[in-house]
């Protein structure tokens, strides 16, 4: 199975740091930088992971998250996020249908393991 990724957050340098991780695992990886794009770029894709910010222009993560999986409830989707420290936001972002949770900052072992988790409800 090929394993493509979809990045969005509206941070370039967030984006480019997940992209290496990503890309050092072997995923094709793709990027957005709002919630808008994230929604036409997951129907143009079918990526296998979706990893999510929640605070972004035009439409924020949480409620890209939502109508992504009002459409494919299967999506994988991590919500990665430093507002993930607050337990409301936990669980707005499981409500949206979020499938794993990182916290931001996050060391490249964090992520992987999120990741991990994620591709581990896959199977």
């Amino acid at each position: 199975m090929e394993k493509k990724a979809l990045v969005v957050d509206d941070n370039g340098v967030i984006r480019g740091n997940i992209r290496e991780i990503l890309e050092s695992s072997n995923f094709e990886v793709y990027e957005a930088c709002d919630g808008i794009e994230s929604i036409d770029m997951y129907e143009e894709l079918k990526p296998t992971i979706v990893i999510m910010d929640i605070n972004m222009p035009r439409l924020n993560g949480l409620e890209a998250t939502a109508k992504i999986m009002q459409n494919h409830p299967d999506a994988n989707i991590a919500i990665c996020s430093s507002m993930l420290f607050i337990p409301y936001y936990q669980k707005l972002a499981l409500k949206s249908g979020a499938k794993a949770l990182i916290s931001k900052p996050f060391t490249r072992l964090e992520l992987i393991s999120g990741l991990n988790e994620l591709l581990e409800k896959m199977r």
